[in-house]
């Protein structure tokens, strides 16, 4: 059986003091976690692993690398006809659209290979042992 839960009502005062406090304590946990990632990135180069399972055994932390793409609209606006570009770009490029052009060959490749920088994103990972190893 659920039981009604009471709802107190803050005058707009005491809600605007208590958001400003949650606030900086966010501010302050993202700042920890910001730190304790960068501790955990360099003691896990200086141990030469990307893995850790934590003392409990039931949770893995890991560092996650990927490549990102970005698109030099200067370049493309430049190489490309007017109607290519629409195709491709909104407010910024679609990189899902702009690939796709690329894979039909709509786009030749070496455009592409002129417009697009790639650079590794890495992340740091928590995940429970046994689960996919999509979760941060």
């Amino acid at each position: 059986m659920k039981t009604a839960k009471k709802v107190v009502k803050l005058s707009a005062a005491q809600a605007g003091a208590e958001l400003v406090q949650k606030r900086a304590i966010a501010e302050k946990a993202s700042r920890e976690k910001r730190d304790a990632e960068a501790a955990f990135m360099e003691a896990c180069a200086r141990e030469g692993v990307e893995q850790v399972i934590t003392s409990q055994s039931t949770v893995k932390v890991y560092i996650r690398r990927a490549m990102r793409s970005s698109y030099s609209f200067d370049v493309l606006s430049r190489l490309l006809k007017p109607a290519q570009l629409r195709k491709v770009v909104k407010t910024t490029i679609d990189s899902e659209l702009f690939e796709s052009a690329v894979s039909i060959g709509m786009i030749e490749q070496s455009i592409a290979d002129e417009a697009t920088t790639v650079k590794e994103v890495v992340s740091v990972c928590v995940s429970k042992i046994g689960q996919e190893e999509d979760g941060e």
